[in-house]
């Protein structure tokens, strides 16, 4: 086996960082666990899960996304997280339990949004999850609506409806929270495109 390297990408959030894998975690597929008793019975979750400061592990193929509620400064705690991945990696046993996105509640989360079905790829699917379960439940109190039409070359295209269509602020929210989020949340992403028809807005939620 050729060593494994790890990259770590601190975000502009200060509690999250993304390391990039040499070889695939979840192979052309994504989890999420946040917390420690979840992470019971797979032995990559569980090690991270006991790097004190650990409260999130995200997983997308060989992309590791970790969110931290230490004051410990990332590149210490960098450190303690690519040996744990490297030596797990290095052991060769199952990295996870046996249905362990079953055990996530992945499976409820599809029944949920029938829609992601329709994306395949470990991208596509990380962006729909993160606006589906954090942008959406944001910008409904605002009456507003956003649904991913795909991703092409680490684009990622969307429509804008209820409050959004046709808002004089659709475009200052895509550009300060929408893009920020999704480039934080999955590095990978480039852009953002609206192909919203703001003109035909007939009751947007600011004027």
């Amino acid at each position: 086996m050729s060593k494994i390297t790890i990259t770590a990408e601190p975000s502009e959030i200060p509690d999250i960082c993304s390391f990039t894998v040499s070889e695939p975690v979840f192979p052309n597929d994504s989890l999420v666990c946040s917390n420690r008793v979840d992470s019971y019975g797979s032995p990559l979750l569980e090690a991270l899960f006991q790097i004190e400061g650990v409260v999130e592990v995200a997983i997308t193929h060989n992309l590791l996304t970790i969110k931290k509620d230490s004051a410990r400064e990332w590149k210490s705690l960098a450190k303690d997280i690519g040996v744990v991945v490297r030596t797990v990696l290095e052991g060769g046993a199952p990295l996870f339990r046996e249905g362990v996105k079953e055990h996530l509640k992945e499976e409820k989360k599809v029944a949920k949004n029938p829609n992601r079905s329709k994306f395949k790829d470990p991208e596509s699917i990380a962006v729909f999850d993160l606006i589906e379960e954090k942008i959406n439940p944001a910008i409904a109190a605002h009456g507003g609506h956003i649904e991913l039409l795909r991703v092409e070359d680490h684009v990622a295209y969307i429509t804008m409806s209820g409050g959004c269509q046709g808002c004089g602020m659709a475009l200052q929210t895509l550009k300060r929270g929408v893009v920020v989020a999704l480039k934080e949340a999955i590095p990978s992403i480039v852009d953002l495109v609206d192909e919203t028809d703001h003109s035909s807005g007939t009751n947007p939620f600011y004027t």
